[in-house]
């Protein structure tokens, strides 16, 4: 069964509307409509209506059919629907307060697709408003009924409304002058006249007098307090309401460079200003500055030493859960940042530092939304290059450089590029491999010994030639196409075997009496026991088949069978090839030549001198000799006949 996939949504899918109520949803047959309704569609893609399975799809309710418009309602979602000849049927149930009396757009998407535009609902669902909805209009009087008997007499009504004012009569005398009225505001102030000549000094008087300037150099200084905290200690009025300012400085110069206040400390350890709230509870604030221009600064600092580690700005707090800086808005750093610490590593503008020594240490870029994507980007000059994120939905890990090239899913499994990643390692997107370049995946410097794969291909290079390919090169078995359905079939122009000399079978082999098989025993066929053998055991016996492989160091190079059948077993017994052979001289000695048979002793074989009866029992010819007299290993060249 098919199914709208991501990959797919691009071509033309479109949804025709029907929308009706549901019945299911009343609350009884008798009651009110329930606030379900029923949709019907038909969708499409490419322009013919769409035949198979649809993985996700979602409904939502909108107040308008533009960007701008707002959700008036949860998402709805359905999982696998079945879609036949393009039409879908579902009920959806928005509730009753999705329907406010105003318009309402439906949103449907389909695989993650949004469909565009979103639908108009028709003026049904709207009558859902009136269950709960405001009074309609008053119907139509009816007809009047027959009158009544006279009731007794009400109580007496209210006194109804005094009557219009008469006409205004003739003035009267004039009245007596009033009082005075209020002194009006006072008039400007006159100019300054000239300054007098200075007074004489006072009397053991602390304050002196400088032209303009008045000077105070007995002591310590109180405002509105009797404390002496400082040179200056200034407390606001008591029972003021905690309106009034201790201490308020301005400069009315409007001049950029004009300072209202300035603190300065010449200690090498000293502090110009020191701000303390002292309220342990609330939003208290120490040091509170604003600005009111568009290009000001609340808080200024300026390190002006041009060595040693100063600061222009230093927060200390001691809490645990506190914080020496915070800004709610944006922060703009012109220079080196690093938290943490005060070296900078390399060439880098931002640095972290963790004080831990075992486990981690580090940062998160952390996202409000559960679906959203938290992102780590790179740019130059001012443009986006890349950047990796993960989709918070799915949890999947994405590396985005002019596309996305690196996938990985929480299952682990890793796609290069691919987004849809089906094994643990999966690469997409390659070229042919050939000698000179390509491929999905290189293993090695293609400067040197490499391997290429690509997609049907496995290719072993050298610096853009071609180079020996080793499988297993230390031993093992090496399986081609055992698995289900496989033919297994290997084609090549040329096959070369260096592990051994002899083609052979797989055979079960049984014992003849106490004599056991062993490598280079002859072997025949087990009349008792179809597509297995037995050690020889007479002279010129016609149902010699082979010679059990892997005497004296000489290894079969090609071993058949069928696993799982008849036509396998345990021992390699080689039916052509070289091999080395146990042989006994009754019948003579062993020249390089000679034919040779089977024998009466089990498992050996002899030479062959009765050409009558040896017919059909040759093993092969020998390629070594052996003595009369003597037991042992002769060479043969396998060629039953």
């Amino acid at each position: 069964m098919k199914s709208i996939r991501r990959s797919a949504a691009t071509a033309l899918i479109a949804f025709s509307l029907s929308v009706g109520f549901d019945a299911s949803h009343s609350a009884s047959a008798d009651g009110p409509v329930g606030t379900g309704i029923t949709y019907q569609g038909q969708l499409r893609q490419a322009g013919l209506p769409y035949q198979g399975t649809v993985g996700i799809l979602r409904f939502q309710l909108f107040d308008g059919a533009g960007a701008g418009a707002v959700a008036v309602s949860a998402p709805i979602e359905f999982n696998d629907v079945l879609v036949t000849d393009g039409l879908v049927t579902v009920d959806l149930d928005f509730g009753l307060l999705a329907f406010a009396g105003d318009e309402r757009w439906l949103e449907i998407t389909v695989d993650g697709t949004v469909l565009a535009p979103r639908q108009r609902l028709a003026a049904a669902p709207f009558a859902l408003f009136a269950l709960s909805g405001n009074e309609g209009p008053q119907g139509p009087t009816g007809p009047a009924g027959p009158t009544g008997a006279t009731g007794p007499q009400g109580p007496i009504g209210q006194t109804g409304p005094a009557g219009p004012t008469g006409a205004t009569g003739p003035q009267g005398a004039t009245g007596p002058i009033g009082p005075q009225g209020v002194a009006g505001p006072t008039g400007p102030e006159g100019a300054t006249g000239p300054a007098g000549p200075q007074g004489p000094a006072g009397s053991n008087s602390l304050w002196t007098i400088n032209g303009t300037a008045m000077n105070y150099t007995g002591g310590n200084v109180s405002v509105g307090t009797t404390l002496q905290q400082g040179r200056v200690t200034i407390y606001p009025a008591a029972g003021d309401g905690g309106t009034q300012i201790g201490l308020y400085v301005r400069n009315t110069n409007t001049s950029l460079q004009t300072v209202a206040g300035q603190f300065v400390s010449d200690s090498t350890n000293g502090t110009a200003l020191i701000a303390s709230a002292l309220a342990t509870t609330g939003p208290a604030r120490a040091l509170s500055a604003s600005t009111a221009s568009n290009n000001g600064r609340a808080v200024y600092g300026l390190a002006s030493a041009a060595t040693g580690e100063n600061y222009g700005v230093y927060g200390e707090s001691n809490s645990a859960t506190g914080w020496a800086g915070y800004f709610d808005g944006r922060g703009y750093f012109a220079s080196t940042t690093l938290i943490g610490r005060t070296t900078t590593i390399g060439s880098e503008i931002f640095g972290i530092r963790h004080p831990t020594t075992t486990g981690y240490g580090g940062m998160y870029v952390d996202v409000a939304g559960a679906n959203a994507q938290p992102f780590y980007g790179y740019a130059s000059a001012g443009s986006a290059l890349g950047w990796t994120y993960i989709e918070g939905s799915t949890g999947t890990w994405y590396l985005n450089n002019s596309g996305t090239h690196l996938t990985v899913e929480t299952s682990g499994d890793v796609g290069i590029g691919t987004t849809a990643p089906a094994t643990k390692l999966h690469v997409d997107g390659g070229s042919d491999a050939s000698v000179a370049g390509g491929g999905f995946a290189t293993f090695g410097s293609t400067a040197s010994l490499n391997v290429v794969i690509d997609n049907n291909e496995i290719m072993a290079r050298s610096n853009g030639a071609v180079a020996a390919l080793s499988l297993n090169h230390e031993g093992g078995e090496v399986r081609i196409g055992q698995g289900s359905g496989g033919t297994g079939r290997l084609i090549t122009p040329v096959l070369q075997i260096t592990g051994g000399s002899d083609l052979a079978e797989g055979f079960d082999v049984a014992s003849h009496g106490d004599v056991k098989p062993e490598a280079g025993m002859i072997v025949c066929i087990d009349p008792a026991n179809p597509g297995k053998l037995v050690l020889s055991s007479k002279a010129y016996d016609r149902t010699v088949a082979g010679v059990i492989s892997g005497a004296n160091g000489i290894k079969p190079g090609m071993v058949m069978g069928q696993e799982n059948s008849i036509a396998n077993g345990l021992l390699p017994v080689a039916l052509t090839g070289r091999v080395y052979v146990h042989v006994e001289t009754s019948a003579g000695g062993i020249e390089p030549g000679d034919m040779l048979t089977t024998s009466d002793v089990p498992g050996f074989a002899m030479k062959v001198t009765d050409p009558n009866r040896c017919h059909g029992a040759i093993i092969g010819k020998a390629m070594s000799g052996l003595s009369e007299g003597e037991r042992g290993l002769v060479l043969v060249l396998v060629n039953l006949h």
